[in-house]
């Protein structure tokens, strides 16, 4: 049909292709599609007022209503949701990757689950192995102890020429006025390497009771009257074990402690003159008693 028909007035009445209702030509105005030839009103040709009239006004122009239209928007429907399609696709693959993530996450949480716990299982058993390690020192440590709890150290004792360690100690106890006999002294030895000076040296004496001891203990003061004497010093003989113990509770000093001093064989200390003396068994008692102290004053800072 030639374009300037399609717009013309014609006499058969046609119905409106997208509403169906009889177009009224005397009123409303219509449009033919140049390519189905079907007749739509102008407002049910989704075309805007400009666009009609512009169709009105150039019958050479072609108008192709949107049915007809149709394939074309068909075909961007399509390619749309072939596009979300492919988004689709492309989320799946995302799922996917996140779900093996997840998995592998879950097995990485599971497997440190596991480790912390048997972590913590190795930090139970090792602390049980420190605590019987302890107790096994602080056994040893008794033991030594109890081996030498009858002896002592007496140093800046004069030796005679070719006297022997058990004639030098009773000669000291003699002119100390102390009630010790040759019965009483179960062994005596020179500390060796240990040079004289001045004729003196330092003696390890082994008593047979703690009775015997105690008396060589208590003569300090009259050794210290005696001019003779007075260089002569006598402490308890300690086990190594103690001796080291001793010498680690010395950092008690440097944080405000009054002493730390052995007596009877025992590490003890004092927190100031009037308190009363606590006994340190282990190393582990000097690093609570540090701890304590640390912490105590933090808190007041």
């Amino acid at each position: 049909m030639p374009p300037k028909k399609r717009r013309s007035v014609v006499s058969a009445k046609h119905c409106c292709a997208q509403c169906e209702l009889i177009i009224k030509e005397e009123t409303e105005d219509s449009i033919e599609c140049d390519k189905c030839a079907k007749k739509f009103h102008s407002q049910c040709t989704k075309l805007d007022k400009r666009q009609f009239q512009q169709l009105l006004e150039n019958e050479s122009e072609m108008f192709v209503c949107h049915l007809c239209n149709g394939g074309g928007e068909l075909e961007r429907d399509l390619k749309e949701i072939k596009t979300k399609l492919i988004q689709l696709d492309q989320l799946s693959e995302i799922q996917k990757s996140m779900t093996f993530m997840s998995v592998q996450y879950d097995e990485i949480l599971k497997g440190v689950i596991e480790n912390k716990k048997k972590l913590s299982e190795v930090e139970k058993e090792n602390l049980k192995l420190r605590r019987e390690v302890n107790d096994l020192k602080l056994s040893v440590k008794m033991l030594n102890d109890g081996r030498v709890k009858n002896d002592c150290i007496v140093s800046g004792l004069k030796v005679s020429d070719g006297a022997t360690a058990v004639e030098s100690v009773l000669t000291l106890t003699k002119n100390a006025g102390v009630d010790v006999q040759r019965e009483h002294i179960e062994d005596a030895f020179f500390l060796p390497n240990n040079k004289p000076t001045n004729g003196k040296k330092t003696v390890v004496v082994k008593f047979s009771n703690k009775s015997a001891k105690d008396k060589m203990m208590a003569s300090k003061s009259k050794l210290k009257d005696n001019p003779a004497t007075n260089s002569v010093f006598i402490n308890d003989f300690l086990s190594k074990e103690t001796l080291i113990l001793f010498n680690y509770a010395k950092a008690l000093k440097n944080i405000g402690y009054r002493s730390v001093y052995v007596r009877d064989g025992r590490v003890m200390y004092k927190r100031s003159e009037i308190s009363r003396p606590q006994i340190i068994r282990s190393e582990e008692d000097v690093k609570r008693i540090l701890l304590e102290a640390t912490t105590t004053k933090s808190s007041i800072l």
